[in-house]
């Protein structure tokens, strides 16, 4: 199986394993899938959901500013924007999180059919 097509199968696994609450596990193929492609933003993006749903906040932050200064397009963008807000209302940042919810929710009302 050429490289490509693996990649696809962990990021499937690692969605699938996120889905179903397996956090640190998700991680781990996540983590693999970014240790193999360097700039692989996609798998960047899935794993730093993992990491804010198991509260590392500070590598969210890193990861969404990191992600962020790439001028994402509006969907990944938005959910960044929703990540960093969980991160900064988890460390007790309120303004800051409030600042970046509504980042996302300007987005969300833009969209024609309101659906993130």
């Amino acid at each position: 199986m050429d490289w490509e097509r693996e990649r696809d199968a962990l990021m499937l696994l690692g969605y699938v394993l996120y889905s179903a609450g397996r956090l640190e596990r998700a991680e781990e193929v996540l983590a693999g899938v970014c240790a193999m492609t360097p700039g692989d933003d996609e798998a960047e993006r899935l794993l730093t959901a993992v990491r804010c749903r198991l509260g590392r906040h500070a590598e969210v932050l890193m990861a969404t500013s990191r992600q962020l200064a790439l001028s994402l397009a509006e969907p990944e963008a938005a959910a960044m924007h929703w990540l960093r807000a969980e991160a900064l209302w988890d460390l007790g940042r309120k303004e800051e999180s409030a600042d970046a919810a509504s980042r996302f929710l300007a987005w969300r009302a833009a969209e024609p059919t309101g659906v993130a």
